[in-house]
């Protein structure tokens, strides 16, 4: 069975007034069919949305900042017969309201325990 593995940086997801991805969102993803690789030598083609990463070897991984994308390619690849692995950036800082910082009791002894140590 083919197998597709997906990487996704949660970062901070901006639209515009017309739902595009604003160049102020540090949300990523890249998509990779071809297993282990190497970052020497990698060019990038594309958009602020959607591009490739082309390695040296020809090898290419698909990439973007579109959310909607990012479903639309996983839908595809299940449909297409593909075992789908995703991977996610864990973030400990969240853009939330202030007024929900109180219910993040869960990271407030991690938080207090990183502002001693620096």
């Amino acid at each position: 069975m083919p197998s597709a593995s997906y990487a996704v940086d949660i970062g901070v997801y901006n639209l515009g007034s017309m739902g595009q991805v604003l160049s102020s969102t540090t949300t990523a993803w890249a998509r990779s069919i071809e297993g282990a690789c190497s970052f020497d030598g990698i060019t990038y083609s594309g958009s602020s949305e959607e591009g490739k990463f082309v390695e040296t070897t020809n090898r290419t991984w698909n990439c973007g900042r579109s959310l909607c994308l990012l479903v639309d390619k996983i839908i595809g690849d299940i449909e297409a017969g593909f075992s789908v692995s995703i991977g996610f950036e864990a973030p400990m800082w969240f853009p939330i309201e202030l007024k929900e910082h109180a219910n993040l009791r869960l990271f407030k002894p991690r938080f207090a325990e990183e502002a001693e140590s620096q």
